[in-house]
């Protein structure tokens, strides 16, 4: 087992989460796969502080 030392959660997703989460998970039925949803929902994941 390894120790893992998480860091405190980012600001921006501290702030964003919740919304973020709605509008993907929004999007989920009206797309086939994940991979068919809107870059501009998936790529909130994908700020600087986040990654």
């Amino acid at each position: 087992m390894h120790k893992v030392d998480r860091l405190a959660q980012p600001e921006s997703l501290k702030k964003n989460a919740k919304k973020w989460t709605v509008d993907l998970l929004a999007e989920v039925p009206k797309h086939s796969t994940f991979n068919d949803i809107p870059q501009k929902f998936v790529d909130k994941y994908r700020q600087e502080d986040v990654k």
